[in-house]
């Protein structure tokens, strides 16, 4: 644009050449008779000069897009010319050197003089005119864009408030996007807190219902994934911390040797296998009797607290176990259990208590043993069928009674108890070590030991015996 701006001001500026006159003080020049003549105009290099800045300020302003301003412009520089350029003049009489002039010759070229002067007045006036219009259009124009940048301005500064508007509701975002994403894991961890709390509740529901009758329930599914109730932890073993009633819905299966079934921390709790089975992988066999893993310390009941006395064990069958079947407390109660296959002795019970009406056999220990403590306090063994057991069959300590009991088949002692005991009305048959072995003191009547390794050694014989095998004398017993 530029370049064609330059190139109209050139083409314009050749135009009026015939200008030959000079401005200010010097003369217009001299004028023949019969030669053209020209009225004042500026010389070329003005006319250059004064087109090059129009034609390049109309170039700037419309490079800049302001058409408002460089299109009048452009009608200045196209009316210079006019202004400035002066039309050529041809006179009718030519006259020379001593001629004489006629008048109406002389007349008739001042005629055409001003005729021709009138002709440029005329275009001058004209153009002038159009130079006025065209400024008063550029005038007007200028007040159009002064008024458009003026509204430029104006939308400039809203856009920059929108735009700090806008980063301002950006950054506000931003932290709402954060804080939705921080509840989003504020409501997924209290899903699974509401979850779990589902989960403790379903259980409490299910613990509670089966509470009706006062008795908390042992399961399978309870005791490996959930805990059966208030402090007992998921897996085994079972642990029972409140005093109560207990009772298995399901067989119990430990995961291995080491592992106790349950375990009893609180005094006077009573369990009731109710016809279901605590069972662990050990199983003992052959002759002699040997058990497969020879080690493990698990067994399926055992009191693991001093004052956790009282307990009570009852009505189902305990196997397997890689140590004792059952091992419990002080004045305890062990009744209508199937003890077979443990590692050690299948009920072992301490001081002042019974164990009645259970079936023991195939222990690696002794099928019973009740230990005295403190002499005066002795345990109750009454009732049991004990047999093939690897080291006994009924084992006691002082002070305790030992009655009705078929013991049969042990490898070791039918019955040993140590002094202070009464043993009575026992039937033992075939056992590898004495039919009874008893402290200096104890007492025995109304026995039948028959078939044993040996007869009866020591003892106090109150009557009633009847002994026979390897050893007796007299079928009354010593």
């Amino acid at each position: 644009m530029l370049a064609l701006a330059v190139v109209l001001a050139l083409t314009l500026s050749l135009l009026p050449s015939a200008a030959l006159a000079g401005w200010g003080d010097d003369p217009w020049g001299v004028m023949l008779w019969g030669e053209s003549a020209s009225v004042p105009a500026l010389p070329s290099f003005g006319l250059i000069a004064l087109s090059t800045g129009l034609s390049a300020t109309a170039a700037w302003l419309l490079r800049k897009r302001r058409r408002a301003l460089g299109l009048p412009m452009l009608l200045v520089l196209l009316s210079v010319p006019l202004l400035v350029a002066a039309g050529t003049l041809d006179v009718p009489n030519t006259f020379v050197n001593g001629q004489i002039a006629d008048a109406d010759q002389v007349n008739a070229n001042f005629d055409a003089v001003a005729t021709s002067v009138n002709d440029n007045d005329s275009r001058i006036t004209s153009a002038a005119a159009d130079a006025a219009t065209a400024q008063s259009a550029a005038n007007a124009a200028i007040a159009s864009a002064a008024g458009a940048q003026s509204t430029a301005d104006a939308n400039a500064s809203q856009i920059a408030a929108h735009d700090t508007n806008i980063s301002t509701l950006a950054i506000a975002v931003s932290g709402n996007v954060s804080a939705i994403a921080s509840n989003d894991t504020d409501i997924a961890a209290n899903t699974e807190a509401i979850t779990a709390n589902d989960t403790d509740i379903t259980t409490n529901t299910a613990a509670i219902a089966a509470h009706d009758d006062g008795v908390f329930e042992i399961s399978q599914t309870c005791a490996s994934s959930t805990g059966c109730f208030t402090g007992d932890a998921p897996g085994f073993p079972v642990t029972l911390i409140a005093s109560g009633s207990y009772r298995l819905t399901s067989n119990l299966t430990v995961p291995d040797e080491n592992t106790d079934g349950i375990q009893v921390s609180s005094p006077s709790i009573r369990i009731d296998l109710n016809g279901f089975a605590i069972s662990g992988p050990v199983t003992c066999s052959g002759g002699p009797l040997s058990c497969t893993p020879a080690s493990g310390t698990g067994s399926a009941v055992k009191t693991v607290s001093p004052s956790a006395f009282g307990t009570l064990v009852a009505n189902g069958s305990i196997t397997g176990m890689g140590a004792y079947g059952v091992l419990v407390g002080p004045f305890a109660v062990v009744t209508n259990l199937y003890v077979h296959s443990n590692r050690l002795d299948g009920i072992f019970i301490l001081e002042g208590s019974a164990a009645s009406s259970n079936l023991v056999s195939l222990n690696g220990g002794v099928g019973i043993a009740g230990t005295g403590i403190h002499g005066s306090r002795g345990s109750t063994v009454s009732g049991n069928t004990v047999y093939f057991n690897a080291l006994g069959g009924i084992s006691t300590s002082t002070g305790s009674t030992v009655s009705n009991n078929t013991v049969y088949a042990n490898t070791g002692d039918g019955i040993f108890a140590e002094t202070g005991s009464a043993i009575s009305g026992n039937t033992v048959h075939s056992n590898s070590g004495a039919g009874l072995s008893l402290g200096a003191d104890a007492s025995y009547r109304d026995n039948t030991v028959t078939g044993n390794g040996a007869g009866i050694v020591l003892g106090v014989n109150r009557g009633g015996n009847y002994c026979s095998g390897i050893g007796v004398v007299s079928a009354d017993c010593p």
